[in-house]
């Protein structure tokens, strides 16, 4: 039959074992024989062979959908074991792990270099054994849940030692294939190796039962079954120098060992063991996946093994056709996703090592598997800027300095005020008055004086952003002002950096990674502004100081993941984190094909005026301003003379508890924009607005002067103003 999903053409290839070692001791093999090698359209020339191996009642078509993901830049081909899929049986009969290395060595010689080798379940005990006797053949190994021994009891293993039985087990499977049609068997095979068997496609179910009817009449097929359920029950009973974790532990080739959260066939917390074992590792286990990732999230698991290659670039996604559409299974409906977020490559190359003094130092991130000696090198490579040495900047650079990373950039204009001290822990009280960039450098030197800090104390603006910025492999933003957002958006797209964005607000935070080349960037979540003083900043609202620490921690994380290449990166989901109610929740982010930065037609090709894009205050709050704005000291000389004047303080009620001018009365800023504050003011007196520093008073002066107080006007700087040049006695905030 025509399969709906086609698989890549295959061939008989001849091979001979004669003289391939078995446990490191000659062996004269079974001689030539022949197993059925499946390739995929080769790629531009030179490119290096790939080769994959199936596990227990698998075939060469588990591989399909990787394949399709990485035939791009790897020759690849997929082999069926003996006795299954379209190989028939070695002509010696023997299932044993050790014999079917020998096939796979037999068929890896006549390639004349290295190969990528990729194995799942039983083909990754059997890459293991290859890989460990052959070194000179293997050039990475790449073990998608392999079948190395777990005494821990799994239910779902039962059969297999029972199926191996001599006698008892040609018997059950006759049993077997008699009471259940191939519809079921293959149902089940898919239920117990799937973490969600609703992902297998309707089309292919129907080619794997016309395939297992096939197998049914082929004679040698349940002694393939048998004797390697048999050879599976040997190797987890095997100690000493044969057992296949001491073969592991023999493995030199760079290896990727993937699991299955929710594997029921190899147990995920193996992971440990293998971190533990494999020289030189990197152990990944996938969410939501099961004991063929391979073929239920093929596309993480090529993101891995293109991490594992240093292949650059972004990654292959499935075709429509291979991923399926909305289409009946026998487990219900469900939809493919080709957007499903995967691990990114590491931003940096790693460092060539550490010394004695850092691996002391970073000993609690060496036995993290996920980052060990080469995550640890990438950090030390690695060159970070933060903007800003804030709220923010302050865990951030902290975390960033603890955490090893080499080079740390900070750009800050500002001087420490003491009422920074609630929230920006960097600095402390003999720093106010100093230098942020400078503090926060200090403070790094006695966190880690093995950073290397290298300070901005410089407005970041169109003028130096660009210049800045190309000189960091990673941004990390801080800053609090829509204006420096857009700017620092726009200047990492068009330098094609990613960048790691937090925002905070009284209780309330947010994080997420802007990458335009694998995602969206700012502009695709605001591609406007809001209204001027439609969103007051930290210092017109406040903010819970350690939500600082929350969100800030968050955004480290986030860039250790993007330096190193590990996890699944925030790129494409926006999160949100509720303080009060204790809540995190992520929302999709999607990248915008209109953007003006980053979509297919992009308008923005250049930095912008971000002050007039943004607008500190509106234009009718700017044109009600002109003329009609005095000084501190103006409305001081106003109360000393007794100017009939009456003044209004702008502000929200708990900053009226924190200071107020004398004589003040509060009525806030949205009785204004609602109307409701004019018919408190008086008509037989000037009307003389203030906020804490002038913005929003010249929102509330716009609305006045429409009402007809034509003489009104407002305090430029507002009470931080008074306090500077009137009356330094009272508290600033």
């Amino acid at each position: 039959m025509t399969e709906p999903i086609p698989h890549w053409p295959g061939r008989l290839v001849s091979v001979s074992d004669h003289g391939v070692s078995d446990h490191g001791v000659s062996h004269h093999g079974s001689g030539d024989h022949e197993v059925f090698v499946r390739g995929a359209p080769v790629p531009e020339t030179g490119a290096e062979p790939a080769l994959f191996v199936h596990g227990l009642e698998g075939s060469s078509r588990n591989w399909t959908d990787l394949i399709d993901l990485l035939r791009s830049r790897l020759a690849c081909e997929a082999m069926d074991l003996p006795g299954f899929g379209d190989s028939p049986p070695r002509p010696d009969g023997r299932y044993s792990i050790a014999a079917l290395a020998q096939t796979v060595i037999a068929l890896l010689g006549q390639h004349g270099k290295p190969v990528h080798l990729i194995g799942n379940s039983l083909g990754g005990a059997v890459c293991v054994k290859v890989a460990a006797t052959r070194p000179d053949l293997v050039k990475t190994l790449t073990l998608i849940s392999p079948a190395l021994p777990d005494l821990r009891p799994r239910l779902d293993l039962v059969r297999f030692p029972v199926v191996g039985l001599p006698r008892l087990g040609p018997r059950l499977i006759r049993q077997y294939q008699a009471a259940l049609p191939p519809e079921r068997r293959v149902a089940a095979v898919i239920a117990t190796c799937y973490s969600n068997p609703g992902l297998y496609p309707q089309a292919r179910f129907a080619a794997e039962v016309a395939e297992l009817s096939r197998r049914d009449s082929l004679e040698y097929a349940a002694a393939a079954l048998m004797g390697s359920a048999r050879a599976l029950t040997a190797e987890f009973l095997r100690k000493g120098r044969h057992s296949p974790w001491r073969d592991a532990a023999r493995v030199t080739a760079p290896t990727l060992v993937i699991y299955g959260q929710h594997d029921r066939l190899v147990d995920p917390r193996a992971a440990g063991r293998a971190a533990h074992v494999f020289r030189d590792a990197r152990i990944v286990v996938l969410p939501r996946t099961g004991h063929v990732a391979q073929m239920e999230r093929p596309d993480l698991v090529a993101a891995e093994i293109r991490i594992l290659l240093g292949i650059p670039g972004g990654f292959g996604r499935l075709t429509e056709e291979r991923a399926g559409k909305l289409t009946p299974s026998p487990f219900g409906t469900k939809k493919r996703s080709l957007e499903q977020t995967v691990s990114l490559p590491p931003l940096v190359e790693p460092a060539a090592e550490l010394t004695v003094d850092e691996v002391r130092r970073y000993s609690r991130h060496l036995i993290i598997p996920d980052v060990g000696m080469t995550g640890q090198k990438r950090l030390k490579n690695a060159k970070v800027l933060v903007v800003g040495a804030g709220g923010l900047g302050s865990p951030a650079l902290l975390y960033l300095a603890a955490a090893g990373v080499g080079t740390l950039g900070i750009v800050d204009f500002d001087v420490v005020d003491e009422s920074n001290l609630q929230r920006q822990i960097i600095h402390g009280q003999s720093d106010v008055g100093r230098s942020k960039a400078e503090s926060a450098r200090d403070s790094i030197g006695e966190i880690n004086p093995l950073v290397n800090v290298v300070v901005h104390d410089v407005r970041l603006d169109n003028d130096n952003v660009m210049e800045i910025f190309s000189q960091y492999d990673l941004i990390v933003d801080g800053t609090d002002n829509f204006a420096t957002r857009y700017m620092v958006n726009d200047a990492c797209v068009l330098l094609g950096k990613p960048y790691v964005w937090g925002s905070i607000y009284r209780f309330d935070g947010q994080a997420s990674v802007f990458w335009a080349e694998y995602g969206p960037c700012y502009r695709c979540l605001y591609p406007e502004p809001p209204p001027p003083g439609m969103v007051p900043s930290c210092a017109e609202g406040g903010v819970l100081g350690v939500l600082c620490a929350s969100i800030g921690s968050i955004q480290v994380n986030e860039a250790i993941k993007l330096l190193t290449g590990i996890g699944e990166p925030l790129a494409g989901r926006l999160m949100i984190y509720d303080a009060l109610e204790m809540t995190y929740r992520t929302v999709k982010v999607r990248k915008d094909p209109e953007c003006a930065v980053c979509g297919k037609n992009p308008t923005i090709t250049e930095l912008i005026d971000y002050d007039a894009f943004c607008g500190a205050v509106s234009e009718e709050a700017a044109e009600a301003a002109m003329g009609s704005t005095i000084s501190a000291k103006d409305l001081a000389a106003m109360i000393d003379a007794g100017d009939n004047i009456f003044l209004v303080d702008v502000r929200e009620p708990n900053e009226y508890e924190i200071v107020s001018i004398p004589g003040a009365t509060l009525i806030p800023k949205g009785e204004f924009l609602s109307g409701a504050a004019l018919e408190q003011l008086p008509q037989d007196k000037r009307i003389v607005l203030h906020c804490k520093s002038g913005a929003r008073s010249a929102e509330a002066l716009a609305v006045v002067k429409n009402a007809g107080f034509a003489d009104a006007v407002h305090v430029g700087g507002g009470v931080l103003a008074w306090i500077n040049q009137v009356d330094p006695s009272l508290p600033s905030y």
